[in-house]
């Protein structure tokens, strides 16, 4: 058997009082962007596991590491894949609105790359 390193990434809660701001969505910018250390307080919130950094116990040069990311992280990282897909269709479909048999065939190519991308890192099958 072999030994490992386990670095696991999980959401956690961060305290910071006292922020100002114009707005809530200012102060939560705010928020997200201050050190963990400059928190008040920390507190494990039973957040989601969202991926562990995998390295082999003595690779010190960490050839053999790997980051494995779980449900949550893989759906994520689809979503954003899929936005980006769908405002790539948007786009074009407002600049082709004729939809023109050429254009078909390159959007029907980026849907199906989008969504072949998208089932690797789903963890079900659209």
């Amino acid at each position: 058997m072999t030994l490992y390193n386990v670095h696991v990434y999980r959401e956690m809660r961060l305290f910071f009082p006292g922020v100002e701001a114009a707005t809530p969505d200012e102060a939560a910018r705010i928020g997200a962007n201050k050190p963990t250390a400059d928190a008040e307080y920390t507190e494990d919130c039973d957040g989601e596991t969202l991926a562990a950094l995998v390295d082999v116990v003595g690779d010190d040069e960490f050839e053999h590491s790997v980051t494995i990311d779980f449900d949550h992280e893989r759906m994520r990282k689809a979503a954003t894949e899929l936005l980006e897909t769908l405002t790539a269709v948007k786009a074009a479909l407002l600049h082709y609105p004729h939809w023109q048999d050429s254009m078909r065939g390159h959007l029907l190519a980026v849907i199906d790359a989008a969504l072949a991308s998208a089932t690797t890192h789903l963890p079900i099958n659209p």
